[in-house]
């Protein structure tokens, strides 16, 4: 009997850690499992027995349901009705800061203009022209990752299936689309680990095999400084019975290799962009806006939470989770913003009063309704210190056909345009007659001088240029719908150019004449 008990035990195990993908969690639930089912394999063997012990039967009838009891009375204790203090501290206190010193002026060189959504579109496509790939794979899950300064959504190729894997097994490729300029770079054959594949192969199955105590989340795809392939799995602990959860550390398995290593977050690789997982940050910011003052049931004064959806955000080249944050109740107006650092899950409060991410959306949504196009999720930016919604319009194939600049505290303000650069200077123009730019520290300039270095872009198909003048540092943005003489213009040419001051690097200009010309 007791051979046979072990054995089926060791076998549940198994199933159960191998097949299923149940970590061997250590916690009062994983305890429970293991005792509910020592108790159903000993009904197996004794049903299985000669020698039957009606008192042993018994007693492994009631194990279940008294353990079942414990475990009720273990998460009613840790609600937040008793609980409500020791869940709002899971994090620390926001730290408030002025929006207008901690948040970097917008770069428009440098902002990811491409949607998730669009991006997959892209790379879909181009699995065309990677040869029989096409045939057996498709892209994983995409991530928006910082790599030497710019933003890259990256992704791996996954097996369609079991057969197709176990036809074509071997290394695949993974590709990096520019989140600006759409560029996109196949990196080949360097992914054998990925979740479209099975067996030992299969990378959750590895992260889960080889760390079957740990709690893991979150198992992303991301590259280092020199484009080798990684997964990264976030490693949390309770807290607060089941509810309240905190990432304390991650996983890195080299996707060519295999090898893992475990990290605290404090000592974590620098190429990792996400360590905290998005949904138990949003989550522990909710605790803490609700539940600080302790448990109220139905008086909500006082009480914030997040607005609905949230976004990576990459400010000063550290990579944050933004989210609203608006009252407890009725109320659905902005009251500020959270920005999380995604390695170290310190929350930064910004205490600005305005529009909802939605309400910005329809707004935008609201000035091209004849054309039917929908807004994406917006981007959080700083324009003339001004804080602002950047809302892609996409049209219904998911392909975005226009930006528009949406001001925070003032939604009615917009700038619409077919090209970033466009909505820009619309949006700036919005600002300047409502008298927006007073309180900051740019002003409405017009410059006369010399051009010391010109160059032509292409962006999202429209042509620009880079200038640099004498006496400047900064580098002034032209398109071609703003003047036609900036195509006959080159160095050493006399220039009148008007923008607004700023202290960031790239400058739209609002006008711009070559004085050679006229």
């Amino acid at each position: 009997m007791i051979i046979s008990l072990s054995i089926l035990f060791i076998f549940l195990i198994f199933i159960f850690q191998y097949v299923l993908l149940i970590p061997l969690n250590f916690n009062p639930f994983f305890i429970f499992e293991i005792i509910v089912l020592l108790a159903i394999l000993i009904q197996i063997v004794y049903r299985a027995s000669k020698a039957k012990n009606d008192k042993l039967f018994s007693i492994t009838l009631l194990i279940p349901i008294v353990l079942f009891l414990m475990l009720i009375s273990y998460d009613i204790l840790n609600t937040p009705l008793f609980k409500a203090r020791k869940l709002a501290n899971i994090i620390k206190e926001p730290t408030t800061m002025d929006f207008n010193k901690e948040m970097h002026p917008f770069d428009i060189s440098k902002a990811p203009l491409v949607t998730e959504d669009m991006a997959k579109q892209l790379m879909d496509k181009h699995i065309g022209t990677l040869g029989n790939y096409g045939s057996f794979t498709k892209i994983g899950n995409l991530t928006l990752q910082n790599i030497k300064g710019q933003l890259y959504y990256v992704a791996p190729l996954e097996y369609t299936g079991f057969f197709s894997w176990l036809n074509n097994k071997g290394y695949v490729p993974y590709i990096i689309l520019n989140a600006t300029t759409k560029e996109i770079n196949v990196i080949k054959d360097k992914v054998r680990y990925g979740q479209g594949s099975y067996l030992n192969e299969d990378v959750s199955r590895m992260f889960y095999f080889r760390y079957p105590n740990k709690n893991l989340i979150d198992i992303t795809f991301e590259v280092d400084d020199n484009l080798t392939p990684y997964w990264t799995a976030s490693v949390f602990e309770y807290r607060v019975g089941f509810k309240g959860k905190e990432v304390v550390g991650v996983i890195t398995m080299n996707a060519q290799t295999g090898e893992t290593e475990y990290y605290s977050k404090e000592n974590a690789p620098n190429w990792i962009d996400r360590i905290v997982n998005k949904d138990i940050a949003i989550q522990n910011l909710d605790y803490r806006g609700k539940y600080k003052n302790g448990f109220r049931l139905f008086n909500h004064k006082g009480k914030i939470k997040t607005t609905e959806g949230s976004a990576i955000l990459y400010n000063n080249n550290n990579c944050y989770f933004y989210s609203g944050v608006t009252s407890v109740g009725k109320d659905s107006s902005l009251l500020g913003f959270y920005l999380t650092n995604t390695r170290t899950g310190e929350t930064t409060f910004f205490s600005i009063s305005g529009a909802i991410e939605n309400s910005a959306i329809q707004s935008a949504e609201g000035k091209v309704q004849h054309l039917g196009y929908s807004g994406s999720f917006p981007l959080l930016l700083r324009v003339e210190n001004n804080p602002t919604y950047l809302v892609p319009l996409s049209d219904k194939n998911g392909l975005i056909k226009m930006f528009a600049f949406v001001n925070v505290q003032d939604y009615t303000l917009i700038g619409i345009g077919d090209d970033i650069n466009t909505a820009k200077n619309e949006y700036i123009k919005m600002l300047i007659n409502k008298n927006q730019l007073s309180n900051t520290t740019g002003e409405k300039v017009k410059i006369t001088a010399k051009v010391v270095r010109i160059n032509q872009f292409i962006q999202n198909n429209n042509s620009y240029y880079s200038v640099m003048v004498e006496g400047y540092k900064n580098i002034f943005i032209v398109s071609l719908n703003q003047s036609q003489a900036i195509t006959l213009t080159k160095e050493g040419d006399t220039v009148e150019i008007e923008f607004i001051k700023s202290d960031a690097k790239n400058i739209n200009v609002l006008s711009f004449k070559n004085l050679m010309l006229e």
